[in-house]
């Protein structure tokens, strides 16, 4: 199957680059050679191949492009010195009881009573208190520090993936402007918490917590103690938002759709892809759910096309698309 075979050599090729990443000049003309192949091409093997060749490459080159655009963005000139860091909280903040932590894409730096633009992320920790939101432009006072590595897990190659290159402990903030993030991101947050908000008001605890984090993805109010219990069972991913997440809500999609329109109607396409991708937007977009979304609209898309589908094929193209934004998700271990 074409589909399949491309993916595999696209995902194949942004593998690879991460174990040797060749001269451009090699790219190029193992492209041109491909183009040749293209060209001169009688069988559809011969053109298979040859495209996936160019696949391939093409991934190699992705890998290279992205690892040189993180290594620009990289804020290591300022680490261990007193700074004054702008930028703005990029993500949902991770709230917990003794801290909550904040994804800052960095805007400016100001070191020496000079500031200049500067591009990366900064995973900040501050007091639970006052609390701060997606939008929020701050001006952080403080210390960068490398993220610390640890015997047992590399924490630093974690964030890394992540695109975050810097760490800033309680820093002094200075609030500069709210409201500043992408309206649809900022309201799709802000329902986000209102459910998690009517989920502890109907639930006892530690039901409440559990419900948010199965279902939402807001795993901070689980109490440490039950989050330990199932990691003693092994069932630590039920807390997590998963494709089996969107396999449910898939399932009351299409009851709900065939039962009001029918399965030919192209409303009932319509009810499905909006159903996925509203949830799948609601919790944050996290690479199982992400997957397996790209996954069911590629397969709805074929049904409706009436074109023959599989499984397989669907995830290596979901893969291959996602890998595509952001190499470095190859390796996550959610995504996996």
């Amino acid at each position: 199957m074409p589909l399949l075979t491309l993916g595999s050599a696209w995902l194949a090729g942004v593998a690879a680059g991460s174990w040797a990443q060749p001269p451009l000049l090699l790219l190029a003309l193992v492209v041109a050679g491909s183009v040749v192949a293209l060209a001169r091409a009688r069988s559809r093997t011969e053109v298979l191949s040859g495209l996936a060749l160019a696949a391939f490459t093409l991934g190699l080159a992705r890998y290279e492009a992205h690892t040189r655009t993180l290594a620009g963005a990289d804020l290591a000139r300022y680490l261990d010195e007193a700074v004054v860091v702008t930028g703005l909280v990029d993500e949902a903040p991770d709230r917990r009881a003794r801290s909550q932590r904040l994804v800052v894409a960095v805007r400016s730096v100001q070191r020496g009573g000079r500031e200049e633009a500067a591009a990366g992320r900064v995973l900040v920790t501050l007091p639970p208190l006052p609390e701060h939101r997606y939008g929020d432009l701050l001006r952080l006072h403080g210390r960068l520090e490398a993220p610390p590595t640890f015997p047992d897990f590399d924490y630093r190659d974690y964030l890394y993936r992540q695109g975050i290159s810097a760490v800033l402990a309680f820093p002094r903030v200075e609030v500069a402007a709210t409201g500043v993030g992408a309206p649809v991101r900022a309201a799709l947050i802000t329902l986000r918490e209102r459910l998690a908000d009517r989920l502890a008001a109907h639930l006892p605890e530690p039901h409440a917590a559990l419900a948010q984090g199965i279902v939402l993805g807001q795993r901070a109010a689980i109490p440490p103690e039950v989050q330990a219990a199932f990691a003693r069972t092994g069932t630590t991913h039920l807390l997590a938002v998963s494709g089996q997440n969107l396999t449910i809500a898939a399932a009351l999609a299409v009851a709900w759709g065939s039962r009001a329109f029918g399965r030919r109607h192209p409303l009932y396409y319509l009810v499905v892809l909006g159903s996925l991708w509203g949830y799948t937007l609601l919790v944050g977009g996290a690479p199982p759910v992400l997957r397996a979304a790209l996954m069911a609209t590629l397969l709805v898309a074929a049904a409706a096309l009436g074109r023959p589908s599989g499984g397989l094929a669907a995830l290596v193209a979901a893969a291959a698309l996602m890998v595509g934004l952001d190499p470095l998700l190859l390796w996550n271990v959610s995504f996996s």
